[in-house]
């Protein structure tokens, strides 16, 4: 159990306290003066003094009398010092652990450079910084869950959401989808805008295309299939009305091939025409088409974190591992932990297996398709990990933005030509060291956060090498070829 869910009824500026003691001074002695620690966690001295209490109520915390002497009469010593226990500090740091960005959560719980008009804003920044998975991602939480953690209410949350979106803290990714044929209320996905100076992240261009990840064929292929099967169905019955105006002796032959033509299926797949628009009807929504798209984004961006990827002994879209990983992920992001379905309206059949049937054959597809996605990234992932011998903590994207990189090629010298012979038209006559500028481009950049001892810098990925700009030079190897440039630009549509 997460320590905040444990503080039923704590105020928010009490978890938060709690929060940061854990974070800031772990299981040290800390003198109790009260003005002191209302500088350190930013906090009134009331709020200060009312935490402390509930803390050592409640057997987070143990407050020993103060035998220390006084070092100067003009500042008298604190009464008292406080300790989180062996429960309390087990816990707390059994919360912390569980963090993907310790880094991150640092800076939400102490950073100054974002005013907050209210504590309850940094504890739920916080609270979503626990709840974030290796992506960045808030997902498969439930508001119940986080209203536990925080101790705010529904009005809090939702003002104080508003505000770290306003203040660009977060990002609202997709908005909550409350009902749907398939699957349980999905709460509004955040994603972190990483803030903290501390995070060592670089930019890493792929050879892949920007629509790789902005685009699922299993999405796009249930939105058309309806009006697909739609129109079938309106040519079979005019067809039927063209069969009933002809001769009796023909009707035999034309039932035949109406027979014929309807076995062909409109797609491929083990499912019938009549159960896979029965699957397609329960993702028609646009919030949920939207919820899947995103949450199919940061599947694959954790894909890339996972150490599978690396494995070279098998390939990668028959890794038993890594697909289980990618299946258990989406299931996460959909609730299905708590419930498989919620209804089971529209469907051919009220048998809750025959929908359960239909889920997973849906989730089968959209594992298979970003099993592939997964695999086109991993050989450039692969040969940054090789020649670096670093890697990533967690993976990220840059939407929208395309690298480039220029280098000077140097040519061959050319000989100079004699006196006697007559110059052809071209010949450069110059015994100068030839050279041309040469450009490379990638349409998709990576975010690649690093260990923070890492002096690794921007690059891109061409063939087997990795062009950088900076810090080329950290590892010997003939596959890291310096160039005079490398930038990030963001793509620009349409003619200004």
């Amino acid at each position: 159990m997460n320590v905040l869910e444990s503080m039923t009824d704590a105020p928010p500026e009490t978890r938060l306290l709690l929060l940061q003691w854990s974070t800031l001074q772990g299981g040290l002695f800390i003198g109790g003066d009260i003005q002191d620690l209302s500088k350190l966690f930013k906090m009134p001295k009331r709020t200060i003094a009312a935490g402390l209490h509930y803390l050592v109520q409640e057997g987070y915390m143990s407050k020993f009398p103060n035998l220390d002497v006084s070092p100067s009469p003009d500042k008298p010593r604190p009464r008292f010092h406080f300790q989180l226990t062996i429960e309390g500090y087990r816990r707390s740091q059994d919360t912390l652990a569980a963090c993907g960005f310790h880094e991150e959560l640092r800076y939400v719980l102490f950073g100054t450079s974002l005013k907050l008009p209210r504590q309850g804003i940094r504890l739920q920044w916080a609270c979503l910084v626990l709840l974030a998975n290796k992506a960045g991602y808030a997902i498969g939480y439930s508001t119940e869950t986080l209203k536990k953690w925080s101790g705010l209410s529904d009005k809090q949350l939702e003002q104080n959401w508003k505000f770290l979106v306003k203040a660009g803290a977060i990002a609202l990714v997709a908005q909550e989808v409350r009902s749907s044929d398939f699957f349980v209320a999905l709460p509004t996905m955040y994603k972190l805008e990483l803030r903290s100076a501390a995070l060592n992240c670089v930019n890493f261009g792929v050879p892949v295309q920007q629509d790789h990840l902005q685009e699922f064929n299993f999405l796009r292929e249930v939105i058309s299939f309806k009006s697909k099967f739609q129109q079938q169905k309106k040519q079979q019955q005019e067809k039927k009305q063209q069969q009933q105006e002809k001769e009796q002796q023909q009707e035999k032959k034309q039932q035949q091939q109406e027979k014929e033509q309807q076995q062909i299926p409109l797609q491929i797949s083990v499912l019938d025409d009549k159960s896979y628009l029965a699957m397609a009807e329960g993702f028609l929504d646009l919030r949920l088409r939207v919820y899947i798209h995103h949450l199919c984004v940061s599947t694959v961006l954790l894909g890339l974190s996972h150490e599978k990827v690396l494995d070279t002994s098998q390939d990668i879209l028959k890794n038993e591992t890594l697909q289980r990983f990618i299946r258990s992920a989406l299931e996460y992001g959909l609730c299905m932990p708590e419930s498989l379905v919620i209804s089971a309206k529209g469907l051919h059949s009220n048998d809750d297996n025959d929908t359960a049937h239909l889920i997973d054959f849906a989730l089968k597809a959209l594992t298979d398709e970003l099993m592939f996605k997964i695999a086109e990234f991993a050989p450039f992932l692969r040969l940054f990990v090789r020649e670096y011998k670093l890697f990533p903590n967690f993976v990220g994207w840059l939407p929208g933005h395309f690298m480039h990189s220029t280098r000077t090629i140097k040519l061959a010298k050319v000989e100079k030509k004699s006196e006697q012979t007559e110059a052809l038209v071209g010949d450069d006559v110059s015994s100068e060291q030839q050279s041309r500028e040469e450009r490379e481009f990638t349409t998709f950049v990576l975010q690649l956060w690093l260990p923070t001892s890492a002096k690794v810098k921007d690059s891109m990925a061409l063939g087997d090498q990795i062009l950088a700009y900076q810090g080329w030079n950290l590892v010997n190897s003939p596959n890291i070829v310096k160039v005079n440039e490398i930038k990030v630009h963001k793509m620009r549509f349409g003619c200004d």
